[in-house]
């Protein structure tokens, strides 16, 4: 009887241990002279790292490269189920182009309805998209025109 009581206590104590041990390390950690400017630093380096740079517009060959890496960035990640993402990219592409609804009718035929749904409330949200749009874009089940 008195074995268990005994590791009881034993792990009871290495739990203390290891969390006080973790609470001395972050406060000694927060507390550095150069742990904002750090904190600062790292931050600018992931926003640089995920920012996106958008080609100039007087550069046609240079947009259209951008518009099909956009597309084809949009496609693979909607085919690893990663829809937000897919659809960031989608939506990028298509701000750059001439006729944004020409390319969301062509994309209407080649990507399930669930994602174009999502694709064109996306693209109204943000203005591309006129909010009162053609039948082909109706948010509801009826049948698609061909």
């Amino acid at each position: 009887m008195a074995l268990p009581r005994f590791v009881n206590l034993t792990l009871g104590m290495g739990v203390a241990l290891f969390i006080g041990y973790c609470i001395y390390f972050d406060r000694k950690r927060l507390s550095a002279p150069d742990y904002k400017k750090r904190v600062h630093e790292r931050r600018r380096r992931n926003r640089m790292k995920n920012a996106t740079v958008v080609p100039c517009a007087n550069n046609k060959e240079a947009l259209e490269e951008y518009f099909f890496a956009q597309m084809n960035a949009g496609v693979a990640l909607i085919r690893q189920n990663q829809v937000e993402e897919g659809l960031t990219h989608f939506t990028n592409g298509i701000i750059l182009c001439a006729h944004p609804i020409k390319v969301v009718r062509s994309l209407r035929r080649s990507i399930s309805s669930h994602v174009y749904k999502l694709l064109v409330r996306k693209l109204k949200g943000i203005n591309v998209l006129p909010s009162t749009e053609p039948e082909d874009y109706s948010d509801d089940e009826g049948p698609r025109k061909t």
